[in-house]
């Protein structure tokens, strides 16, 4: 099946997703375990502590992280398969992949490099300091979903050798743009807004549409600046990749020139004894020689 441009995996190497650029597959494969096992224990916590799950579906927060979790997930079962294989058959691994599905997880992968860079801006320079303090796995869970979702996210960018497409910062607009039409949806039916500075009632349309302006700019930028460290990423890889060829070069040619070296020294010797031995025959024919004409002459 055949997508449209916009859509074709051109730059993204499957392989991306389960190397790294400074450690090997089974390291990134346990820190993803890693990952997966607090990332669900959170989850729980969250959910044990939440009147119920149509509330805890309404926050934007707690959607990221369940879509973070996927991802992770997701990422690891890759991780496991892909070191499994003989290394013979991981060229065939890549090659099978669906092209729908590679695209649905680099989308995944890019939206939430954003979204859990966003989440703990917004929540701890704005929202920590209105919220009532709470105790016990409420409070774990909570801090859980607004830190350790950008740390793992951020050790996702740091090991992994995957990449961004600037185009696809439309898709992060789209989804936030969804979650913000959701949460009207849930006003006009729930009467009850997620996050009060939604409220057009209360802050008038002006304020709300300055707030959504803002969120688009805070996206975009964001986008931008994660796109940006992908791309020195690279530049850095690239960099050292050049440099290490050019030391197995530089090592290749002084391994040539040193057998040139001995090569011309044998050769030297061999001339220079060559040439010795054909003096000293020289001499001794002409001592011969000699010889024979002073036995004539005494005769």
């Amino acid at each position: 099946m055949k997508l449209p441009s916009f859509f074709r995996l051109t730059t993204l190497g499957v392989e991306r997703s389960v190397t790294s650029y400074l450690s090997g597959p089974k390291v990134l494969m346990w820190t993803r375990a890693v990952g997966v096992l607090y990332l669900t224990a959170v989850l729980i916590g969250a959910l044990a502590t939440t009147p119920s799950l149509h509330y805890f579906i309404s926050f934007f927060t707690n959607i990221s992280f369940c879509a973070l979790l996927i991802y992770y997930i997701w990422s690891l079962i890759r991780s496991i398969q892909y070191c499994r294989l003989p290394q013979e058959n991981k060229e065939n691994w890549t090659k099978q992949r669906s092209q729908i599905g590679e695209h649905i997880y680099w989308i995944l992968y890019g939206t939430l490099t954003v979204f859990h860079i966003l989440v703990p801006l917004v929540y701890w320079s704005v929202l920590r300091a209105h919220q009532k303090p709470h105790t016990g796995v409420y409070e774990w869970a909570t801090i859980s979903e607004h830190s350790a979702d950008g740390i793992f996210m951020i050790l996702e960018i740091i090991f992994t050798q995957m990449n961004l497409d600037i185009r696809h910062l439309v898709w992060a607009l789209f989804f936030m743009l969804l979650f913000l039409l959701s949460a009207f949806v849930n006003y006009w039916t729930k009467n009850w807004w997620v996050y009060s500075f939604l409220d057009y009632n209360k802050h008038g349309w002006k304020i709300v549409g300055l707030f959504y302006v803002g969120t688009a700019v805070a996206i975009i930028l964001l986008y931008v600046l994660v796109w940006g460290v992908h791309y020195y990423k690279e530049h850095l890889a690239s960099r050292s990749k050049g440099a290490q060829a050019r030391m197995r070069h530089g090592a290749s040619d002084g391994d040539h020139g040193s057998s040139y070296s001995e090569n011309t020294s044998v050769s030297s010797v061999s001339a220079s004894t060559g040439a010795g031995i054909g003096t000293c025959m020289n001499n001794e024919k002409a001592s011969i020689d000699v010889t024979l004409q002073s036995v004539k002459v005494e005769k």
